[in-house]
């Protein structure tokens, strides 16, 4: 995780997309994997973590809580006691949009790439314009699917958009294939849902898969020994500059890199 930290902080700034874009986003499931932070699901989220527990390990999970929402809240207790796993993966108090994380992606034909994690659920008007103004020239041919948001964003940089309609998947001589061979990268890198990271950390995972795509035509002895040289240091100034102190207790403590919508 501090080699991730430290890819971010040399590489803070992705690509520009010139030219033919194609944009689309990707959707990740919100993880809290690793937070043993009680009151941040019971207060916060009124829910318990996404753990296969029985009444009785539910019970001792919640602790001095039990007593405290016999008084304040009955109802939820009961349902987390006694209810099916809805409560516990969330689905009774956020919807299953919300559940996800927006990724938004751009990718041109010069593979220089955007990968940006967003916020909770669809990323809205705003969100894209704010993400992609300034990473994507006005002289681009900006290549999407036919959300409103991209609309949105197209008529405030008037940049020439092509629509491609979910059902054709083409349009003309125009198509989606990059973006979507993109998010098929991302699959393969993070692997089974099960290894999946949590969302605190998912900019970082998402950068490091940035590195590599930037760097795919080496092979493993030369990916290594760039990765090496910036570990050490040994890089130019103006990378060197970049390079930022990383603690383990700064990675703990970090915040989620996505606007939350105040769901979470």
């Amino acid at each position: 995780m501090k080699i991730y930290q430290l890819i971010k902080s040399v590489y803070e700034n992705y690509d520009t997309c010139d030219g033919l874009v194609e944009s689309d986003g990707k959707y990740l499931r919100i993880s809290f994997k690793g937070c043993k932070n009680k009151s941040y699901f019971i207060d916060k989220l009124g829910r318990l973590p996404r753990h296969h527990r029985s009444r009785a390990e539910r019970i001792e999970y919640l602790g001095d809580y039990y007593e405290k929402l016999f008084k304040t809240n009955a109802h939820m207790l009961k349902e987390m006691i006694y209810s099916s796993n809805r409560r516990m993966v969330g689905r009774d108090t956020i919807d299953i949009n919300h559940q996800h994380l927006c990724v938004l992606t751009a990718i041109d034909r010069n593979n220089n790439i955007i990968i940006e994690p967003t916020s909770s659920g669809t990323a809205k008007a705003h969100d894209v314009y704010s993400k992609f103004r300034s990473v994507i020239t006005k002289d681009s041919v900006f290549i999407t699917d036919e959300h409103n948001s991209y609309k949105y964003y197209c008529r405030r940089t008037q940049i020439e958009h092509v629509i491609v309609e979910s059902t054709a998947h083409v349009s003309g001589a125009y198509s989606l294939s990059r973006v979507n061979a993109l998010h098929s990268g991302i699959e393969r890198f993070f692997g089974s849902k099960e290894y999946m990271p949590a969302t605190k950390y998912i900019d970082l995972y998402l950068k490091m898969f940035w590195w590599l795509q930037k760097n795919k035509d080496c092979n493993t002895s030369e990916l290594t020994d760039k990765l090496f040289k910036i570990v050490i240091g040994y890089v130019d100034n103006s990378v060197r500059s970049d390079i930022s102190r990383t603690t383990i207790k700064g990675l703990v403590t970090r915040e989620l890199p996505i606007d939350t919508k105040g769901f979470y």
